[in-house]
């Protein structure tokens, strides 16, 4: 089958890259191919940014080159034989050594060998993610599909190419709860009963925690998150997280609440940053959790520190927030910003999804919508110039004057100096 007309619809971008790389795998005399989702992708006319290519040879060297052509940025792994390549345009290119992999024992790490892209392709973890395309000149455009990837795709099937794959990698249990509520597929009988079986044998708890990790997040960043998690749930559980983490009837509400909430952040505040789904969607399945067992879980997954911090700030501090801001006597605007103001987008919304009082929401919601961001005119050199002697106080001054600017009682750089030569008096030289 020869896919030409496929890659001449693709974008001009993808396109060029293609060609080039092509160009470049004549020249240096290596058999070079489009491979795996990039291929899954084009062959069901869904955009994919991600090009995928396998070199039978040495692909780092012919990354390296690669990257010359394209003026792009280099990142090696040497280990893997692979190189990822990033453009200017934020387009990615996974090049990789064709290779064959090998697993001692279940769930281990593979021993990898430069191999056939037949090998390449058998390591792999579903058959229409098995696919590769050629994309030097004398074959251009043919499709090699080895195990029936075609097939599978048009019948719309998710298939693993040998009984051992989940007890190689049982990772590829989540990756295939993934690609069926993604595309709409099903699992295909073999591979059920397989998944099954791996299930009982509880291979996601025998796995380390940073691979379940990367795999997990990827879900938790999908457009079909939550029906992923209810399939998941279904499927096999949520304890190879915690053996306390379950989606019952609560958790599921709580993450509707949150999906809808997420999509009216993005839709009212579309110049703010935008929310880091994943950390939102990880804290509330965390839901219910000891701080301890938090804390632990986030150690083991080996999450970044950043992110580690807003789960835990979260689990630690949401009641006492929640509290304070349910107090019935009226809340300036600046002592809502204060409590507000160190939280990041993420718990702010945990939080609006984590009440059902109409005070608190509203609160939360004057602060997005009149105070987050807002800032000063005046700045520690108009201090010094004013005649301010420099020090730690500076920071209390300003800090009083923006919650006199929050509160509306001045309103520009001018009142913001006359505040301050008024309230600061006593930090100015004599």
């Amino acid at each position: 089958m020869n896919l030409a007309d496929k890659i001449n619809n693709l974008s001009s971008e993808i396109n060029s890259i293609i060609k080039k790389a092509g160009n470049l795998a004549d020249e240096l005399g290596v058999s070079t191919y489009l491979v795996g989702g990039f291929v899954r992708d084009m062959l069901l006319a869904r955009k994919n940014l991600d090009v995928d290519i396998v070199i039978e040879g040495d692909g780092i060297l012919f990354a390296e080159k690669f990257a010359l052509v394209l003026d792009a940025h280099i990142l090696r792994h040497k280990r893997f034989g692979t190189a990822v390549l990033t453009l200017p345009n934020k387009i990615k290119i996974d090049i990789a050594t064709a290779r064959s992999e090998n697993y001692a024992a279940p769930a281990a790490l593979p021993v990898v060998k430069p191999g056939a892209v037949y090998d390449d392709l058998f390591r792999r973890d579903f058959s229409i993610n098995a696919m590769a395309v050629s994309i030097n000149k004398h074959n251009f455009a043919k499709l090699l599909d080895y195990f029936n990837g075609l097939k599978d795709l048009n019948e719309k099937k998710i298939r693993i190419l040998h009984k051992l794959s989940f007890m190689d990698d049982p990772t590829r249990l989540l990756r295939a709860v993934r690609f069926t509520e993604r595309y709409g597929f099903s699992l295909e009988k073999l591979t059920r009963r397989l998944f099954n079986e791996a299930k009982k044998l509880n291979m996601l708890h025998r796995v380390t925690k940073h691979r379940v990790r990367d795999e997990f997040i990827l879900m938790l960043k999908e457009a079909r998150v939550l029906t992923m998690l209810k399939r998941l749930n279904k499927l096999y559980g949520l304890t190879f997280i915690h053996k306390n983490v379950k989606l019952d009837k609560n958790a599921d509400s709580f993450l509707k609440d949150l999906d809808r909430l997420i999509k009216s952040f993005h839709r009212r505040f579309p110049a703010k940053r935008v929310l880091d789904t994943w950390v939102i969607l990880f804290t509330a399945i965390l839901d219910g959790l000891s701080l301890e067992e938090v804390r632990k879980i986030c150690y083991d997954f080996a999450l970044r520190r950043g992110d580690t911090k807003r789960i835990v700030s979260y689990h630690q501090e949401y009641k006492a927030i929640l509290k304070e801001l349910l107090q019935k006597k009226a809340l300036s605007a600046s002592s809502i910003y204060r409590i507000l103001e160190p939280l990041s987008f993420e718990a702010i919304v945990l939080l609006m999804a984590k009440t059902s009082k109409p005070d608190i929401i509203k609160r939360i919601n004057e602060f997005l919508e009149a105070h987050n961001g807002i800032k000063l005119a005046v700045t520690g050199e108009d201090l010094k110039k004013i005649g301010f002697v420099p020090g730690p106080h500076f920071k209390e001054i300003l800090t009083s004057t923006l919650h006199a600017k929050i509160d509306k009682v001045i309103k520009n750089k001018k009142d913001e100096i006359k505040f301050i030569k008024e309230h600061g008096s006593r930090h100015m030289r004599g």
